[in-house]
């Protein structure tokens, strides 16, 4: 491994790719960091949420559904969040057993296929727990044949480390081509975390009527944000003041200002610029907020790659 040749920056765009990609975080992220892109593919079989990655990029090819044949372009990174509903704490957690399970060996043979320089999967915490581990070692049993070009990470990290104040834990697996490396990866290390004004628009003080036994429960508690789907998942500290977690529901209620949080400002929490275009529903966006990765984290995790392979990030 050459680690100590002088990093430099690609002379030609990444060429990118993504499954289950969501609102397509992997793309704000690079953004973010000045680099360069070319838009290869993107993949998710949900319309609302084609018509958000339609709306805001323009892949070369948009795949429908990851299960049926296709032809894919090689690439320099791949990512994917498959589906967490399997491992989830708010879905059913049936694992292996869910038929959505499949998907992850899907995305396995898609980063042989396009053999990128670097590929990141990610998913809810619980995916290393469930079912005694089984979840977890039956996908690095996937990823051991790959052990032999790349070198394979994983941690668990935090959104409120890395800038925005929401307590979100997600595993990272990350996937470095050894030829390709000039340096060792390493995770990145914790940011400040930004005030809770950032994200929440104070001038919005359009108050709501709720149950008066609620809001009288809220003044009691000293909560500043309730999830009135998830009846008393609450967050209390303050300060700071830390966002639990963005939900798919997205049917969060804040205190100081006696409104439910809007779907701009959940996609404030995930790290989506103001430039992002809504074409759907307040309820689709909030849930794409709430399945989507935090543009933050994944540019953090990103500009260590790009690290390690002799690239680098304008910020």
């Amino acid at each position: 491994m050459r680690r100590n040749a002088k990093r430099q920056r690609p002379s030609q765009p990444l060429r990118v790719g993504t499954d289950c990609s969501g609102i397509e975080a992997p793309l704000y992220a690079l953004q973010h960091l000045g680099v360069p892109i070319t838009h290869e593919f993107s993949c998710d079989s949900d319309p609302h949420v084609k018509a958000s990655i339609l709306a805001n990029h323009r892949p070369r090819m948009f795949f429908d559904d990851i299960r049926a044949p296709r032809e894919l372009p090689p690439l320099d990174l791949y990512v994917a969040g498959f589906p967490c509903q399997p491992f989830s704490c708010v879905g059913q957690r049936r694992g292996l057993e869910d038929e959505r399970a499949d998907i992850a060996p899907i995305c396995v043979e898609a980063i042989t296929r396009t053999n990128p320089k670097v590929f990141l999967l990610e998913n809810v915490k619980s995916f290393k727990t469930m079912q005694g581990g089984k979840c977890f070692g039956a996908l690095m049993d996937l990823l051991e044949p790959l052990r032999a070009t790349y070198e394979i990470e994983h941690a668990v990290l935090d959104t409120k480390d890395y800038g925005p104040p929401q307590s979100r834990n997600r595993l990272y697996i990350v996937g470095i081509k050894r030829s390709a490396m000039v340096q060792a990866f390493a995770w990145p290390l914790p940011t400040p975390m930004r005030p809770i004004t950032e994200y929440v628009d104070y001038s919005n003080t359009q108050s709501e009527p709720l149950d008066a036994e609620k809001l009288e429960f809220f003044a009691e508690t000293g909560a500043v944000f309730f999830d009135l789907t998830l009846w008393g998942f609450r967050e209390s500290r303050r300060p700071p003041v830390i966002f639990p977690c963005v939900k798919t529901r997205g049917n969060v209620w804040f205190a100081p200002l006696q409104r439910r949080l809007t779907a701009r400002e959940l996609l404030n929490f995930q790290g989506f610029p103001a430039s992002f275009k809504q074409v759907v529903s307040d309820t689709q966006t909030k849930k794409q907020a709430g399945n989507s990765m935090t543009v933050d984290v994944v540019a953090a995790v990103l500009r260590e790659c790009l690290k390690a392979i002799g690239g680098d990030a304008t910020t």
